[in-house]
């Protein structure tokens, strides 16, 4: 990756597009993030440690996709050009809404 003028924009994106997905898909439940403190640092393995000893249910499902753990440099910088890369594909609808508006 390079580090130039738009790594903002990049990272920015890519952060935009992560809450799209937490918005839609991942987090439903309610009383799980009622389980998640503020203002604290608190990981994935928090949550499903604590959601064990509230009595919720953790489980895992296989997924034979790519996974990158953002919380690590590397892999959040290989996940900023993955979307950079892969973004017409992710957001289809972001070109016809720019071109629309004009």
């Amino acid at each position: 990756m390079t580090t130039d003028d738009t790594s903002g924009d990049k990272t920015l994106a890519a952060l935009e597009f992560i809450q799209r997905l937490l918005q839609r898909e991942i987090i439903e439940n309610r009383r799980v993030l009622d389980l998640v403190p503020a203002n604290t640092k608190y990981g994935f393995d928090d949550l499903m440690l604590e959601m064990l000893r509230a009595g919720l249910p953790a489980h895992v499902e296989p997924y034979a996709g790519q996974w990158l753990d953002i919380g690590r440099p590397d892999d959040y910088l290989q996940a900023i050009d993955t979307f950079e890369q892969s973004r017409s594909r992710l957001l289809p609808d972001e070109g016809t809404s720019a071109t629309a508006s004009k």
